[in-house]
């Protein structure tokens, strides 16, 4: 995927353009497909950076069920919790865009690490659920939660150096 700069202005005009070509009841996707992947590119950019800002609820919920706090059904639905809420802050936040309450924003420049993160727990807990193994969830989160650290980690030295 090709990496592109946040542009605000940019964000909110590819928005305003698909909530119009919306209300005609067409798809923008097929009405400007160009500009359609990159309003996807400009929210993956949104979503990396909410998913960055709640990274310590994140791994609140991780080290909660790796030290036996929650079990794994317990941690199934915190996930599931934190990726509809998650989800909500970014249709906020997109709404917010569009009408012009946000006037600067820029995504963090750390927010990319986490990449993918919450949906991957998603997933792990989407597997569990069909497969009730609390062994293998333990140990596929023991691993994640390991490169989460390191991700803390080089936050804190890009910080201090």
């Amino acid at each position: 995927m090709i990496n592109i700069n946040y542009n605000l202005k940019r964000h909110i005009e590819l928005l305003k353009q698909e909530k119009k070509i919306l209300n005609e009841k067409k798809s923008f996707l097929k009405e400007n497909p160009k500009e359609a992947l990159e309003l996807i590119k400009y929210g993956a950019k949104v979503s990396q950076h909410i998913v960055w800002e709640d990274r310590f609820e994140i791994a609140s919920v991780m080290e909660d069920f790796l030290s036996k706090k929650i079990n794994a059904h317990e941690f199934h639905d915190s996930v599931f919790g934190l990726r509809r809420k998650h989800s909500e802050k970014c249709k906020r936040f997109l709404s917010k865009l569009v009408s012009e309450e946000i006037k600067d924003f820029c995504p963090n420049k750390n927010a990319h690490k986490l990449k993918g993160f919450l949906s991957a727990l998603y997933f792990e807990c989407e597997h569990f659920e069909t497969n009730f193994d609390e062994a293998e969830l333990y140990t596929s989160i023991e691993n994640g939660f390991f490169k989460f650290q390191i991700i803390k980690k080089s936050e804190i030295i890009s910080h201090s150096s």
